[in-house]
């Protein structure tokens, strides 16, 4: 999925060029991206893994697909007025995604 893909670049992008990387606790190892000692919050492990292993995704990446869908939406769109209204769906629905990664950082 191109969207998807986009959002994560840009954000890689950012955290390259802010030097955010370097300081990380992965910075030069290998993922090992089955292993449960990820970032996801502990207490939160079992139930992505049982949401994941049911062929379910967390509600962040749900929305983190519908934004990369509508920002798609966006770039392929000609009428000026509905540009305007998918904008407003993309700004809204940007900030709503930054609330709940906000949230799942701090738990």
């Amino acid at each position: 999925m191109a969207g998807i893909d986009e959002i994560i670049g840009e954000w890689v992008k950012k955290a390259e060029q802010t030097g955010e990387l370097r300081h990380g606790k992965y910075w030069g190892r290998p993922f090992d991206l089955d292993d449960d000692s990820s970032d996801t919050p502990e207490r939160l492990r079992m139930a992505y893994r049982i949401l994941k292993n049911a062929g379910y995704v967390p509600h962040e990446v749900s929305e983190l697909n519908r934004l990369a869908a509508l920002k798609e939406r966006l770039a392929a769109e000609s009428d000026p007025e509905r540009r305007i209204s998918l904008g407003r769906e993309v700004a809204e629905l940007t900030s709503r995604v930054r609330v709940l990664m906000g949230r799942l950082k701090k738990s």
